[in-house]
């Protein structure tokens, strides 16, 4: 279980990008955007006969690109670490691969909304990028596969909270997609499932802790931490963007 020197700081940068939340939707009006024709069908974004949408600006397609770049540079670095790595054991490659896989499926989704795909309108008339939920609901098991990985801990309560974690994204997905109370109501199922992932990572996977070596426990207390602290400050950027939207 013993990990490289570099292993907490590669680990800790990734799970960083893993939980970006998209882009803000900095609302600029547009109306008669041809991508704006793309599935409509509420006539509560049309106004006066032309249709309005919320969009993001410029510097909205620049963080795309930015965090694009740098998920792409994420991927080729284990890549490279993982081919390099002399310690060939079970354990160390299939934290790699898991979390190589992770940056892949985020760096695929941000190529999308780069390239203006992946986005439908939401339901309070903005653009929404539900590919990056998507991603989301893949990523997410992801990462809580590889804390299990670090943490040894059993197959069954790894399988437990990725199910949470990926029902936890889809909630937010149809939130963002309702309104008023129904929105809410989908944000505190949301919730609840976050909730059974951030203790399930603050206990069951740390009494699997107790016996590892203190290098280990270290290494995952680190990315324990980075992970349910990135997981509360989406929620709270969900709130005041799509929340709010």
């Amino acid at each position: 279980h013993r990990k490289p020197q570099r292993a907490p700081a590669m680990a800790a940068a990734a799970i960083v990008l893993l939980l970006l939340p998209s882009p803000p939707e900095f609302s600029l009006l547009t109306c008669g955007h041809e991508k704006a024709a793309v599935a409509v069908d509420s006539v509560k974004c049309i106004q006066n006969g032309v249709f309005h949408v919320h969009e993001i600006s410029y510097l909205g397609d620049v963080l795309l690109a930015f965090t694009f770049v740098a998920f792409s540079a994420a991927c080729i670095l284990f890549a490279l670490v993982s081919s390099r790595s002399e310690d060939k054991r079970p354990e160390k490659q299939k934290f790699y691969l898991v979390i190589l896989l992770a940056n892949v499926v985020c760096a695929a989704a941000y190529f999308a909304m780069l390239g203006g795909q992946g986005w439908s309108v939401s339901a309070s008339c903005r653009q929404m990028f539900s590919i990056r939920y998507l991603s989301w609901i893949v990523s997410g098991p992801l990462i809580v596969t590889a804390l299990g990985f670090v943490a040894c801990v059993e197959l069954f309560e790894i399988l437990t909270v990725c199910a949470s974690s990926a029902i936890s994204f889809f909630c937010l997905y149809a939130a963002a997609n309702s309104l008023h109370n129904v929105k809410w109501v989908w944000f505190l199922m949301a919730l609840g499932s976050a909730t059974h992932v951030m203790a399930s990572l603050f206990r069951s996977y740390r009494f699997s802790m107790e016996l590892a070596p203190a290098n280990v426990t270290a290494l995952y207390r680190q990315l324990m931490f980075l992970t349910v602290g990135c997981n509360v400050a989406y929620l709270f950027f969900w709130i005041l963007c799509d929340g709010s939207g």
